[in-house]
């Protein structure tokens, strides 16, 4: 069954990518890419929190979920307290098994601090290597359709970091996010003891990578893998693996792809809409948002 959590507060605000280059590396500078360039839109954008969690529940091991007939209990929730904004469906099966289904409602009470629907792991140990799979379905026609939104954006799923004491949030270190029909991955990562969001939008410590198109993928099932190993230097041989339906469509072997903290990340997945909590800077056309997950898996 679900296992509701408090949620950590946030006080703070982070901004999003501004006009990135799909290939773009730690010093700012293109890296080779076969992927078309898009604009990303400057937002202010409510930080994620993490889950209240115990460093003795750090992930160790695999992490595995089909939710069939019931979500895992080693999942947290951070979402609404309505029955639509995560339950287990049969609208969407996979190899027979029932998917996760989510959905976010602009009219829906923020949760910590912005619109969000999501379902969370514990913090992994700082610099560890990971294989993640998820398979993701964005619905098709009807009143679920997973419609363009323009000037609108969502992450699907994202790692964020724990800041140490002393520390504000900041953006999440890595984050797939859907914005104008594409798939969007967002990369940012800093040294530094302490790290800010302006800091590393200053130091060029941002990227954006385009990873395609997503309409052709509606109502289908599309198979993610990330093969990580977190670091922020480059001495750490951190590896960023990207991989879509078995095909390699993104290799960042060898650049930071975290930030310095004492505790890992941890895997979120679900829609985080921060346009939705902008009030009359809501660049979004779109009122409502569904996505299935299912096949997840971490080792």
């Amino acid at each position: 069954m679900k296992k509701v959590i408090t949620i950590l507060a946030l006080a703070t605000c982070a901004t999003m990518v501004s006009s990135i280059g799909v290939a773009q590396a730690a010093s700012n500078k293109p890296i080779t890419s076969h992927k078309a360039s898009i604009s990303i839109q400057t937002k202010k954008v409510n930080v994620n929190a993490a889950p209240k969690y115990k460093l003795s529940a750090l992930s160790t091991t695999s992490v595995l979920d089909t939710f069939e007939q019931q979500i895992g209990s080693t999942w947290y929730t951070e979402m609404p307290n309505n029955t639509y904004s995560g339950q287990v469906s049969a609208n969407y099966m996979l190899n027979g098994k029932d998917s996760y289904r989510i959905e976010l409602r602009k009219s829906d009470p923020n949760v910590n601090g912005s619109k969000r629907s999501e379902i969370a792991t514990n913090p992994v140990q700082q610099l560890s290597e990971h294989t993640y799979n998820v398979s993701i379905l964005l619905p098709k026609g009807g009143s679920e359709d997973y419609a363009l939104d323009p000037q609108g954006s969502e992450i699907i799923t994202q790692w964020h970091n724990t800041p140490d004491v002393g520390e504000a949030w900041t953006t999440p270190p890595l984050a797939l996010r859907t914005y104008n029909g594409h798939y969007v991955l967002e990369r940012c990562w800093d040294a530094a003891p302490i790290t800010s969001d302006a800091q590393m939008t200053a130091e060029g410590n941002r990227a954006s990578y385009d990873l395609g198109s997503y309409i052709q993928d509606k109502g289908k099932w599309v198979n993610w893998t990330f093969h990580i190993k977190w670091g922020w230097l480059a001495s750490q041989k951190p590896i960023l693996e990207v991989y879509k339906n078995g095909v390699n469509v993104l290799n960042l072997d060898g650049l930071p792809n975290t930030t310095n903290d004492k505790v890992g990340t941890y895997w979120k997945m679900g829609l985080y809409k921060w346009d939705w909590a902008q009030g009359s800077q809501d660049t979004s056309v779109l009122s409502d948002r569904v996505i299935y997950f299912n096949n997840v898996s971490m080792s």
